[in-house]
C-alpha cells in the first residue's frame, strides 16, 4: 500500500475532514482529496464518506478502515524491526547503497530522504552526482546501485534494471520583466520566437524535452547560454534578457524575472523516475522515503507537481 494513502487516511480519521487532515500533514486539501480519490479508484471501493450526524465530518468506510488497519499493522511490524536492530537483537550487517542523483533533485528531496533512511534502517546510502542520461549505464557498469533519471529518456530493454515512477512536474516559461507586455500577449510563445534562450546542456535529458517542445511550437531557439544548473539558468535569463523553460520545483522567484502563464496544456512536463537493480530488496524503501521527502513539492506546486503514487516495479522498456 502507498504510504502516502495510509498517512492521508489516518489523518482524516483523526481530524474528521480533508481540510483539517491537510493542515496536519502540511499539504493542500486538493492533494489529500486527489490521493484518496485515486486510491479508491485503484482499490475499487470508497475509502471515506460523510458521517450521518449533522457535523459534516468525514469518516472512513469499512473498506477504508480495513485498509488502514492492515497498513498500520505493517508499519508497527517495521517499527518493531527497526527498534530490534537498534537494540542489537536480530543484528544484521549494515548494507551500503550507492545512489546517483542530479544536483537539483538532491537538493529538493534526496538528501532529506537519505537522512531518514539512515535514521530508521540499516541501509547506508552514499550519494553521487550523476546525469539522468547516464543512470541506466552506470547501474549496468556497477558504478551505482540505483539512480534518479527521467522517463522521457529512452533506455534499452533490460530485465536486470527496474524503474519506479516518482513524480511528474511541469516546466514554467520564465522571461525578464522588461518583456512583460510581450510575454502576456495572446500567444506568448509565438511572440518569444525571436528572443535569445538559455537552454539545458546539449543532449541532456531536459534538453531533449525542451527542444522537442519548442520545435512543436515552431520555435528554433538561439541559445545564448547552456547549463544544467537551474539557478544559474534563471540568473542568466534575467541578466542577459533571455527566455528559459524551468521545472516548477526549480523555479526561484527573483528580481528581474517573471513566470509566464501560457496554459498548462501548452507547457512540457518531465517525469522523474528511480532506476535500480532488479535483484535488491531495498528499492521500495528508497522510493518511499524519496516520495515522502518530495511531498512538500506536491503541496507547494499543486496542479504542476504530481506524485505518482505507489506504482509497480517494471522492467525498462525500449522507446
Amino acid at each position: 500500500m502507498d504510504a502516502m494513502v495510509w498517512t492521508a487516511l489516518r489523518a482524516v480519521q483523526e481530524q474528521g475532514g480533508v481540510r483539517a487532515a491537510a493542515r496536519a500533514l502540511g499539504q493542500s486539501p486538493s492533494a489529500v482529496s486527489r490521493r484518496l480519490k485515486q486510491a479508491a479508484e485503484q482499490y475499487g471501493f470508497p475509502l471515506v464518506r460523510l458521517a450521518q450526524d449533522a457535523g459534516g465530518r468525514l469518516v472512513l468506510t469499512p473498506g477504508g478502515e480495513a485498509v488502514l488497519r492492515v497498513a498500520s499493522a505493517r508499519d508497527d511490524e517495521m517499527q518493531r524491526t527497526v527498534q530490534a536492530f537498534r537494540r542489537g537483537h536480530g543484528r544484521t550487517e549494515v548494507q551500503s547503497v550507492r545512489l546517483g542523483a542530479f544536483a537539483s533533485i538532491q537538493e529538493l528531496c534526496v538528501i532529506r530522504a537519505v537522512k531518514s533512511i539512515h535514521a530508521i534502517t540499516p541501509l547506508r546510502v552514499h550519494l553521487a552526482e550523476t546525469a539522468p542520461v547516464d543512470a541506466a549505464a552506470y547501474i549496468r557498469q556497477g558504478r551505482v546501485d540505483a539512480a534518479i533519471s527521467l522517463a522521457e529518456i529512452p533506455h534499452d530493454r533490460d530485465l536486470d534494471i527496474r524503474v519506479e515512477p516518482l513524480w511528474r512536474e511541469r516546466f514554467l516559461l520564465v522571461v525578464p520583466v522588461c518583456f512583460r507586455e510581450l510575454a502576456y500577449g495572446r500567444e506568448p510563445l509565438i511572440a518569444l520566437r525571436r528572443m535569445p534562450w538559455v537552454l539545458p546542456h546539449m543532449d541532456s535529458g531536459c534538453d531533449r524535452i525542451v527542444g522537442r517542445f519548442l520545435h512543436r511550437q515552431g520555435i528554433h531557439p538561439r541559445p545564448i547560454s547552456r547549463t544544467d544548473d537551474w539557478s544559474i539558468m534563471q540568473q542568466t535569463a534575467a541578466e542577459l534578457e533571455a527566455a528559459a523553460l524551468v521545472p516548477v520545483s526549480s523555479f526561484v522567484s527573483q528580481a528581474g524575472l517573471l513566470a509566464v502563464s501560457v496554459g498548462p496544456a501548452k507547457l512540457p512536463t518531465r517525469t522523474i523516475t528511480l532506476l535500480g537493480r532488479s535483484d535488491v530488496s531495498w528499492l521500495a524503501t528508497l522510493r518511499k522515503e524519496i516520495l515522502v521527502a518530495a511531498e512538500g513539492g506536491a503541496a507547494r506546486f499543486a496542479g504542476d507537481f504530481e506524485l505518482l503514487g505507489q506504482g509497480r516495479d517494471e522492467p525498462l522498456r525500449g522507446r
